[in-house]
Formats: structure tokens, sequence, C-alpha cells
């Protein structure tokens, strides 16, 4: 039977993305869109009196472009292995573009009241040290082989995106009453393994 792009696994999608095929773009930008503005309107939306329609405009495109920037590196180093889905993977990406550009507004010559925005970058911590503690989390997420390929995904998603319980419910295709449930007993879990000295320091 011929397979349309719209029943194509993620997986298969992004490899005939990979190979330059202009459907399967159309295909992703239809699929994925939706959590891409989700995102964008999840981390900026605490900046409303500083940033404009406009803005977001913007961080949607250099999202985009920078999907395509350095033959596609940023896709390329998407590991379905690891067990996140590429929803997971595009939440992580398009929340490095928005923070991207919240510090080069910061930057802007004065004019605009950026104040709220300075403020709040400022008490941020350094970007090695927040990378450090993702890559962390992902280890942690990555020792705990015997939850399943959901749950370490809702771990990345809570711990190391930082995701609402929405948009962990978009992508791991639950209610959000059940993301609640899901995350407290995750939490109740991995505090109990870092009690018993399970997981290394």
């Amino acid at each position: 039977m011929h397979q349309t792009f719209e029943t194509l696994s993620d997986t298969d999608l992004l490899a005939r993305m990979l190979r330059g095929e202009d459907r399967a773009w159309r295909e992703f930008h239809r699929r994925f869109d939706r959590l891409v503005w989700m995102q964008i309107h999840r981390v900026t939306g605490s900046f409303a009196k500083v940033l404009s329609s406009a803005d977001q405009e913007e961080i949607h495109a250099n999202y985009y472009a920078s999907l395509l920037s350095n033959d596609m590196h940023k896709l390329r180093c998407y590991d379905p292995n690891r067990g996140a889905r590429l929803g997971t993977w595009i939440t992580l990406l398009v929340g490095h573009c928005c923070h991207d550009y919240l510090r080069a507004v910061s930057r802007r010559p004065a004019g605009a009241n950026l104040a709220a925005l300075e403020n709040i970058l400022h008490v941020e911590e350094d970007l090695f040290e927040k990378t450090a503690a993702r890559l962390s989390c992902e280890r942690l997420a990555e020792t705990l082989g015997e939850m399943s390929e959901r749950d370490q995904t809702m771990v990345k998603m809570l711990f190391v995106d930082e995701s609402s319980p929405n948009e962990i419910a978009e992508v791991c295709a639950i209610p959000v009453k059940t993301v609640y449930t899901r995350c407290h007993r995750l939490r109740v879990a991995l505090k109990k393994q870092r009690d018993d000295g399970a997981l290394a320091a």
C-alpha cells in the first residue's frame, strides 16, 4: 500500500526532510507548527510589555531558518534511540531560539522599556551552567532504565525542557489531568532514587 506523507512516522518524515523533499517539510510544518507556536508563546508570555507579535513572528522565522543552517545540523543531532520524541526535541530547539532572541533584545540600544526583561535575564543561570544542568537531567532520565519510554519523555520535558502540562499532554497524547498525576509520581520516584543513593551524584 502506498504510504502518504501524513502517515509517515516522525523518524521517516525527518529522514525525508534531510534529503530535501519539499513535501516532507510541508508535512513537518503541518504536524508541528502548532507546537512551535505554543512554545514561543510560553517562553515569551512573561514579556508581553516588551515583545510584540512581530517579535514572536521573528522568533518563528528564526527557528525555521535555524533548522536549515549548517546543513540542517540541529535536525541531524536528533537521535530517536535516546527515547525522546521528535516533538520533544522541537520544543527544546524552539526554547533555545526564544532565549537567544531575548538576549539579543536585552542588548538593543536604549529606548524601549526593557527593565523587566533585563531583570529576569540577570537572574538566569550562566548559559554553560544551564546546559550542564540539562545534560545532568538527561543522564538521570537515561539512568532510570526501568521507566517506560513515555515516562522518560515526560522526565525530559518536565525537568529539561521545562514544558507546561498542556505541552506534555500534547506530545505524549494523554489528558492534562493524567500529566499532573504522572508528574507527581515521577517526582516521588526520582526523589526516592536520590535519597536511596541509587544514582551517582
